[in-house]
This record gives C-alpha cells, sequence and structure tokens, in this order.
C-alpha cells in the first residue's frame, strides 16, 4: 500500500527536469543576445542620399549601437537617423551626433531590438531622402 504522504522519485525526478528545461529555455534567448554595433554614414551617390550600410540585421533581444555621421557635402550637411518603431530621432553631421541643443554629442545611438521586423531608418528632417532599414530577426 502506498502513503499519500510518500513521493514517487521518478515523477520527482521529471518535474525537476522539466522546471530546469523550462528555466534555461527563458533564459536561452537572452544569454544569447549581443551587442551589434554600426558605423552609419550618410552618403550621397549620383545625387541620391542615403545611410550606409542601408540594412542593419540584429536579433531580438540585442543591444543595437550606431555611430551615426553625415559625409554628405554641402553647408548644411545635418541629416536625420530615425527609427520610429524604436523612438529613435538623432540628428548627425560630419562629426557624430548632436545634441538637443545642437551641440557635438560624446554618445552614439543605443537601444535594444525589443521586437522582430522589418524597420525603416529614414530622415525625418529630409524625408524624401536618405533610408534604410532595420531588420530584427526573431
Amino acid at each position: 500500500m502506498i502513503s499519500r504522504n510518500s513521493t514517487n522519485p521518478k515523477l520527482t525526478a521529471l518535474l525537476l527536469g522539466i522546471t530546469v528545461f523550462a528555466a534555461s529555455t527563458l533564459t536561452y534567448s537572452k544569454a544569447f543576445a549581443e551587442t551589434r554595433t554600426f558605423q552609419a554614414i550618410a552618403v550621397e551617390i549620383s545625387g541620391t542620399k542615403f545611410w550606409l550600410p542601408s540594412t542593419m540585421i540584429v536579433k531580438k533581444g540585442d543591444t543595437v549601437k550606431i555611430h551615426a555621421v553625415s559625409k554628405i557635402p554641402g553647408k548644411n550637411n545635418i541629416h536625420g537617423f530615425q527609427i520610429n518603431d524604436f523612438k529613435i530621432n538623432a540628428l548627425a553631421d560630419d562629426q557624430g551626433l548632436l545634441d538637443d541643443k545642437g551641440k557635438h554629442s560624446e554618445n552614439d545611438i543605443e537601444f535594444v531590438a525589443s521586437k522582430a521586423g522589418i524597420f525603416t531608418i529614414r530622415c525625418q528632417l529630409h524625408p524624401a531622402h536618405i533610408g534604410g532599414q532595420l531588420v530584427v530577426l526573431d
């Protein structure tokens, strides 16, 4: 006769195994998230302006760091770098990012790619040009 207070060793081992597997699965994506660093350069080729690289590929959960610089010639070479879905609105000139007061910033664009998909990179100052995309893999 089996007592109601006794435990089944096989059942205990199975439950422990399931718990360990579930815990490792939940931390798997965080354990492999990386910091992805890009140098984004605004350029003009044959009259078309865009960011290079024009496509940046990361994985969901990665920290994305972007150093943006405008190499477009001209008196006012300030261009925007915007990714609406991640609330990124930055300005860059030939020396790098500018802060809210138009002064050069030592910081780069940095955010966590928290959702998968293809996200448009555009210039919020001149929407007709300067484009690109951020691809976040699941």
